[in-house]
């Protein structure tokens, strides 16, 4: 049987999409005090280690300004409200959340 190339890399990315399907899960991007740190704390409800991945998007008084903070690390099975990580915003005064999103992988 004779197997073109194209047709078997097409099947090795449909077969690797599969495998690394993306979950939502809870998380909060959290302004802190100094309006210029951003602290990302999320859960992994799943019953097995899991890579995951956080961003948080801000407002700034700039025209058209935002900040975004993403953190990624691997989170315990059953982990709840662990600490993704606290970053500054680079000297930006923030005003609002305007987008945030967290997902974990399998491994």
């Amino acid at each position: 049987m004779l197997v073109r190339p194209s047709a078997l890399a097409a099947a090795v990315i449909a077969l690797s999409a599969g495998l690394a399907r993306a979950e939502s899960v809870p998380f909060t991007c959290e302004m802190q005090p100094d309006r210029q740190t951003i602290r990302i704390v999320l859960s992994n409800p799943a019953q097995r280690a899991r890579s995951c991945i956080a961003s948080c998007q801000f407002q700034t008084p700039l025209y058209g300004g935002e900040v975004q903070i993403i953190c990624a690390h691997p989170v315990a099975a059953d982990a709840k409200d662990i600490e993704m990580c606290t970053r500054d915003s680079g000297g930006q005064q923030l005003i609002k959340q305007t987008f945030g999103s967290a997902d974990c992988y399998n491994y």
